[in-house]
């Protein structure tokens, strides 16, 4: 089986998805132009040693945080393996190899395709988080357009419960700061929410950080309220 013949269906599927007409996306062969996904994958060989080479990188410069990578096999035998873990041999398990090398820096959708012919053509994803270990099945059995994958992505469980658990996090650090600074527990909420509020007017958004001092700040805007 002519692992090539599978890369070219890969690539007129995503031709045919416009991939190769959004200029907001970056597609490579085998080796990144960006140097932060080289550097990631320079001990990434599928065989141990060395660099890794990935059939497809896709990146895209509205989306910065995520990362797709395509690994292909020439035959569907070499599809998956039963435990993921025979990266040279099979689609999808060097797929899910280069995935947790670039996890350490992105979300990475891992893509393992195999087949000689669109009839048998085999496609599983699976999506990493980043600096996660874990990844899990997503999506189906088809390639699909950018933008199917990003809406996916960042409605999945996987993205909601990261983000969930970051922003706990984030509050309890709040929270910390705002007892250091002897603010009260009963009005920290009060004083998060009229933050929020005032960074959603332009205004003062462009405007406070030529403030040098809480009280010139508090002091300009009681003198001229402003409007949501």
């Amino acid at each position: 089986m002519n692992e090539r013949v599978t890369e070219q269906i890969v690539r007129k599927l995503l031709n045919d998805q416009g991939y190769f007409f959004n200029q907001h996306l970056v597609i490579d062969e085998q080796i990144s132009s960006i140097p932060k996904i080289d550097k990631l994958l320079k001990t990434a060989s599928k065989k141990g040693l060395g660099k890794g080479f990935p059939e497809f990188l896709i990146s895209s410069n509205q989306n910065p945080d995520f990362l797709i990578v395509i690994e292909c096999k020439g035959d569907i035998k070499n599809h998956q393996s039963p435990n993921l873990d025979k990266y040279a041999d099979y689609a999808v398990d060097g797929s899910i190899l280069y995935a947790s090398y670039l996890s350490s820096e992105y979300d990475v959708l891992a893509i393992g395709v195999s087949g000689q012919n669109l009839s048998e053509l085999k496609i599983t994803h699976h999506l990493f988080l980043k600096n996660s270990s874990r990844f899990e099945k997503i999506f189906g059995d088809q390639l699909l357009t950018f933008d199917n994958y990003i809406e996916g992505y960042i409605h999945s469980p996987q993205k909601f419960n990261q983000e969930y658990e970051g922003l706990l996090e984030y509050s309890k650090e709040i929270n910390d700061f705002l007892h250091t600074k002897k603010v009260k527990e009963s009005q920290r909420s009060l004083l998060i929410s009229g933050i929020l509020l005032a960074l959603q007017n332009d205004a003062f958004l462009v405007s406070y950080k030529k403030y040098t001092t809480a009280d010139q700040l508090a002091k300009n805007y009681q003198a001229k309220p402003f409007r949501m």
